[in-house]
């Protein structure tokens, strides 16, 4: 994915340099042969499930074949690229009742952990982590198999599935709204708590609607690194 780009450290530069490498050098192997699917364009995800459930690494490491359920055409790479595309989009949409949505007013999506009760099996998430393994593992591989990750996930989440930790300096584009109205404004004045008479409470998204919790007053016994 194009975002794992955008940390600016070595270690996130190397870390694509190795995988990108080692992928490469497995192509010749993994790629040989190639796999039908039949794929129902109305049931997109559950059709996907469905034909992929019993692969493994080498399975996925290997060419598709797309076939639509009640459409002509032969796959020479164009209905397998529209596919991916589609799949993503549906997995990697913005909605509160789906797998993934934003936070606040940013179009960065993650992880929903409100969502509605289709989605609530972990082998949706399990699906979509395939499918990004596939566009990343194509584009690997050169030419025409190069296939973009139609999503753009929040830079929290990106840190996560790379190993980093998360830091507040994320939430500029996860969250521009909380970030500016209380991450940026805590950061860049100095704080005395006990004069400010200052609350924190803890905020989340649920159904796009910002929940809080019960007020505890700021002070002594209640200090935030930032």
């Amino acid at each position: 994915h194009r975002d794992l780009h955008s940390f600016p450290t070595r270690r996130s530069s190397d870390l694509v340099k190795f995988f990108t490498q080692e992928l490469r050098n497995a192509r010749e192997d993994k790629m040989r042969l190639f796999i039908g699917l039949r794929i129902d364009r109305n049931n997109l995800v559950e059709s996907s499930l469905a034909a992929t459930k019993n692969f493994g690494v080498k399975e996925w490491c290997k060419k598709f074949k797309i076939q639509f359920e009640g459409e002509e055409g032969s796959d020479d790479g164009g209905l397998r690229r529209e596919w991916l595309n589609l799949l993503c989009c549906k997995l990697f949409e913005n909605n509160p009742d789906g797998l993934f949505c934003c936070m606040g007013n940013s179009r960065l999506v993650h992880p929903n952990p409100n969502r509605s009760s289709r989605w609530v099996h972990l082998k949706y998430y399990e699906l979509a982590g395939k499918v990004v393994a596939k566009c990343l593992f194509e584009t690997a591989c050169g030419g025409h198999y190069k296939q973009s990750v139609n999503g753009r996930f929040s830079r929290s989440f990106l840190a996560q599935i790379i190993g980093f930790p998360v830091q507040t300096k994320y939430f500029e584009q996860d969250d521009p709204e909380f970030y500016l109205g209380k991450v940026k404004y805590l950061r860049e004045n100095d704080m005395d708590a006990d004069s400010m008479d200052l609350t924190f409470t803890e905020e989340v998204y649920a159904k796009g609607v910002l929940v809080r919790s019960e007020e505890r007053r700021v002070g002594k016994e209640c200090r935030s690194r930032w």
